[in-house]
């Protein structure tokens, strides 16, 4: 895509400022993965950065994806694992260019972003530990991950030496299956301003994947997805991934969550037992 109109620019005019404000908000850009009925794992990630940090991550990615040999008009995680879209193998693309790309997009990610949120959960255990009346509220099990990705946001903001207590923009890609339960998500929790301000809610939206943080977002999503699926749900059969050892930092490691049974009944177990969710059973049994 061009650099016309790209993260920047939509972020200045969701937030309706100039391209010159100095803005320290944060915005968090996240996707979500194993849309497929078939898949037995859903995830949604992403990751929260600066607008100044966002604009130089655009400035060093469209280039990249432009470059030969690449010469592609957008990352799509999943499309380049199974050689679809622009990564085909009748164009050139084959495991040596694919790793080749990677090097050079994961060094842009990790440096042009302060932190990596995610949450993977199987969906069988959501769908059987949850009742009936949590999972109306949530949406569905992608706007559960969405909410669990804005609990890991207020850990990160409410760390020793950060206190970050502004709000934090939200924007998730349109089009995907989970959009109506996150979109849903986010009304009811807005309808609670404890909550709101818990979470720190800003503006959220949603933006098709030409807004280029989220072909950040896609990526993590993506590796999140194929980790939880190939070391947990089939036992580790196959080896830990060089993209996902060479994408996911130090500093990442405690807001990336998988979500098994046990711990999902814990969850619910510890909420009931706390009062929290009170307020939504009272609302949605």
């Amino acid at each position: 895509m061009s650099l016309a109109y790209g993260a920047f620019q939509h972020l200045c005019g969701s937030l309706f400022l100039k391209a010159g404000s100095n803005v320290s908000m944060l915005t968090a850009y996240c996707d979500e993965s194993g849309t497929d009925e078939k898949n037995r794992v859903a995830v949604v990630a992403g990751y929260i950065g600066q607008v100044s940090e966002w604009r130089e991550f655009e400035k060093q990615w469209v280039p990249v994806l432009k470059k030969r040999p690449y010469r592609v008009s957008m990352m799509h995680r999943a499309d380049l694992e199974t050689w679809h879209g622009e990564f085909t193998e009748d164009k050139g693309w084959d495991p040596n260019r694919r790793k080749s790309f990677l090097r050079e997009l994961h060094p842009i990610i990790k440096s042009r972003t302060k932190v990596a949120l995610g949450t993977a959960v199987i969906k069988k255990d959501w769908a059987e530990v949850m009742p009936s009346w949590l999972r109306r509220f949530f949406g569905g099990v992608y706007g559960w991950c969405a909410h669990e990705c804005l609990v890991a946001s207020r850990v990160w903001c409410e760390r020793p030496n950060r206190g970050y207590r502004h709000p934090i923009e939200w924007i998730f890609e349109k089009g995907a299956v989970g959009q109506g339960q996150v979109a849903a998500m986010f009304t009811e929790l807005e309808a609670h301003p404890i909550y709101s301000k818990e979470y720190r809610i800003g503006p959220w939206s949603f933006a098709c994947k030409n807004v280029v943080p989220l072909q950040a977002a896609d990526t993590l999503a993506y590796e999140i997805f194929k980790q939880v699926e190939n070391q947990i749900v089939d036992g580790g059969e196959r080896p830990v991934r060089f993209s996902t050892k060479d994408l996911i930092r130090p500093q990442d490691a405690p807001y990336l969550k998988y979500w098994d049974k046990a711990r999902l009944g814990e969850w619910l177990s510890e909420n009931m037992r706390r009062g929290t969710l009170d307020n939504i059973k009272k609302a949605w049994a």
